[in-house]
């Protein structure tokens, strides 16, 4: 009898790579996706991997702690036991209290994004709990925290090349490369979009704005969290994430190259190196991204100040 694995997803990025982890090893896989941004991408992404399981839920998270406790709660119940859990967002502590409610044999971890290749960062040093927190903890029964998952992890599927935060990692390729062809023809100029300030929508409006008004882009892709309006560009109102629409494009358009730039979006990482993809990272002067662009600095993505890239417009 084939294991019973339930992957645990939040995000497009992660039903991406559970998508890879079903097609590497076949097993009677089960979805429990959950989301504090209910979207179309998000259900399109959760619709599809879902058909490839025996056993789907679509949990939607709000705003009360309180409420979230109550649906994580009930999002735990019917999986019976299982072989093995395969979960992205190791650092949520709803995840850490939703797993100390599931019976599991293996518990296995994959990426959520570029804080896993960061030293010093989320993933690499966990914030240790206050007393309240972990009295909270304590009487609601959550024995997990980041620590005890990167411990438990008994393997970390990594889409990146980079050296990885979790001991263990394995290399999943999220998309095989698109096909080497001849050189482009014609090119066209692609602006990720990034929400950069979660706290302060106008500034980051504004922020991705100046960009485009400098770069001049012919198309902006905007992040799955954006919810405000950049002119004078073209808008990508797509229903893929990114590396799935780029990889389609190129397959169908052997003529076309596309030059990807954004602040320090994930995508970067994913797509450098494709045939037929150039890509170009804007620095902001901020502490608390460098970390990140010293990454994107190291993977070869050239790197130009958004300060530069304002002045020359």
């Amino acid at each position: 009898m084939s294991e019973r694995r339930l992957l645990i997803c939040a995000t497009p990025l992660h039903a991406l790579i559970a998508e890879r982890l079903i097609s590497a090893e076949p097993a009677q896989w089960q979805l429990l996706f959950y989301t504090t941004h209910d979207n179309d991408k998000a259900r399109r992404y959760y619709q599809r991997l879902a058909a490839q399981c025996v056993r789907s839920r679509y949990v939607v998270l709000g705003r009360g702690s309180a409420g979230n406790l109550a649906r994580m709660r009930l999002a735990a119940l019917g999986w019976g036991r299982l072989d093995a859990v395969y979960l992205g967002s190791a650092h949520e502590w709803l995840v850490h209290y939703l797993l100390s409610k599931l019976r599991y044999r293996r518990l296995e971890t994959f990426d959520d994004g570029l804080g896993n290749l960061i030293r010093g960062g989320l993933f690499d040093v966990p914030k240790p709990r206050g007393n309240k927190r972990a009295l909270i903890a304590t009487l609601i029964g959550v024995r997990h925290d980041l620590n005890t998952i990167r411990a438990q992890s008994a393997r970390h599927h990594t889409i990146y090349h980079q050296p990885n935060t979790f001991e263990r990692a394995s290399y999943l390729p999220l998309f095989d490369a698109p096909a080497d062809a001849a050189e482009p023809t014609r090119w066209q100029r692609v602006f990720l979009g990034q929400p950069l300030y979660e706290a302060d929508r106008e500034r980051s409006r504004a922020t991705n704005q100046a960009v485009v008004d400098a770069l001049r882009p012919d198309l902006y892709f905007p992040h799955p969290r954006e919810d405000y309006a950049v002119i004078g560009v073209e808008r990508a109102d797509v229903p893929e994430v990114f590396e799935d629409w780029l990889a389609q494009r190129l397959q169908a358009e052997p003529e076309l190259g596309v030059e990807v730039s954004s602040f320090f979006s994930s995508s970067l990482l994913s797509v450098a190196g494709w045939p037929r993809v150039r890509t170009l990272a804007v620095e902001i002067a901020d502490p608390r991204w460098q970390a990140v662009y010293a990454l994107l600095r190291e993977a070869g993505i050239p790197l130009t100040p958004l300060d530069t890239v304002s002045r020359e417009r």
